[in-house]
């Protein structure tokens, strides 16, 4: 027996959260649902053996890892070996202690999906269902070789995201450092060549924030620590995440943009369990397992409630709003014309490109904001600087 720690939603909508003991995660899932509770986040808190488990398999480490099975076991290389050649060829220490590991479970008399599933959400969700499902209908190294498709353009998704706002954020500190340099070393050095002259409003505001922060600028950085500390134990508790999670959907332009994102990554997941055959609960629940997004998994699985009452899955995912309109449009046409994993499996290509595009747009137009409010900011000190001086020089002429 295993214990598990999962969120879930009762009959009446509320949420509800604590943790259970199971044989494994399906037993987990169906004594939830006795009860009429509806699980839409669930992991394990204990290992089998004990052990608590050490960190997940990094993200960039799992598209080669699923292409190197899926070559292998495509040549008829066992699972075993193909386990121990990938574990002794990384170079990735971690990923070699995980899979040596995962390849003693295998051993053991273990499949791969129930071995990933043992070792307490090391492996993501939805990997260790389709490689469930690749066991089931004999198309492992098929089904591997698609992850390593899925995980590759997430990851390149994601180098994408880092990349167009490592910028923003570079001109962000800079002007931010520069702020702080000018008004702690650059001001207090013209005090005194400003003393007993009649200074502009403005002038005197920068001066008095200069002198505060020679002051208490050490506990006013202690105060900032503490405050973004605390914001971010406050962000922990799963009511104020929630919260947060759904206002971030809600914004202007960023808000379109992580549902674009949001979109993509759920069209691809769930095509993908959908189309090896699991149905579209199971798909529903494994997909929305890795959703990044609380509110969205809150969401799905209140749609999970819906289709067990015989709902449409377009019509409820209609009325919750978590996705772009147009992706709600193609899922109806996908249920109303027997494609659904086909149109999906498309929607979430699209929507990654689409995801790249709309990021790219955006910064494109935040580059320029961040570079006039730098200008803004440091123009504004040294004019207030320079404004007094011209004007002690022009009476001295």
């Amino acid at each position: 027996m295993a214990r598990y720690r999962y969120k879930a939603l009762r009959m009446d909508g509320t949420c509800c959260a604590g943790t259970l003991e199971a044989a494994d995660e399906q037993s987990l899932l169906e004594m939830l649902h006795r009860r009429g509770i509806y699980c839409y986040e669930y992991r394990r808190t204990e290992a089998e053996n004990g052990r608590r488990t050490s960190s997940r398999v990094k993200s960039d480490a799992i598209p080669p890892f699923c292409r190197q099975m899926s070559t292998m076991l495509g040549a008829g290389v066992p699972v075993s070996r193909a386990l121990s050649v990938c574990g002794s060829s990384t170079r990735d220490r971690s990923l070699g202690r995980i899979l040596a590991r995962l390849n003693e479970t295998v051993q053991k008399g273990r499949t791969l999906s129930e071995a990933m599933a043992e070792m307490n959400g090391i492996f993501p969700g939805l990997l260790v269902h389709m490689a469930a499902m690749g066991e089931l209908n004999g198309s492992l190294d098929r089904v591997m070789a698609k992850m390593a498709d899925h995980y590759s353009r997430e990851a390149k998704l994601r180098k994408k995201i880092k990349s167009a706002m490592t910028y923003p954020a570079i001109l962000l500190v800079v002007t931010l450092v520069a702020t702080v340099f000018m008004l702690t070393i650059v001001l207090p050095r013209f005090a005194s060549l400003l003393s007993g002259t009649e200074l502009p409003a403005f002038t005197r505001f920068l001066m008095g924030t200069s002198a505060f922060l020679k002051i208490h600028g050490l506990h006013l950085l202690l105060a900032v620590l503490g405050l973004l500390g605390l914001g971010a134990w406050i962000l922990t508790i799963p009511a104020v995440r929630l919260e947060k999670d759904r206002l971030l959907l809600g914004l202007p332009v960023a808000g379109r943009l992580l549902k674009t994102v949001y979109t993509a990554q759920f069209a691809s997941a769930f095509s993908l369990l959908y189309a090896s055959g699991i149905s579209i609960l199971e798909s529903l629940d494994a997909a929305a397992a890795v959703m990044g997004n609380s509110y969205i998994r809150m969401c799905l699985g209140q749609v999970g409630m819906d289709l067990r009452k015989g709902e449409m899955l377009s019509q409820s995912l209609e009325r919750r709003r978590i996705f772009l309109p147009v992706f709600i449009s193609l899922v109806a046409a996908g249920e109303e014309s027997g494609a659904l994993e086909n149109i999906l499996a498309d929607a979430g290509i699209f929507y990654e490109s689409e995801s790249a595009m709309a990021l790219e747009q955006m910064v494109a137009l935040l580059e320029p904001c961040v570079m006039i409010v730098m200008a803004l900011v440091v123009g504004s000190i040294v004019i207030a600087v320079m404004m007094p001086i011209y004007t002690m020089y022009s009476h001295m002429l």
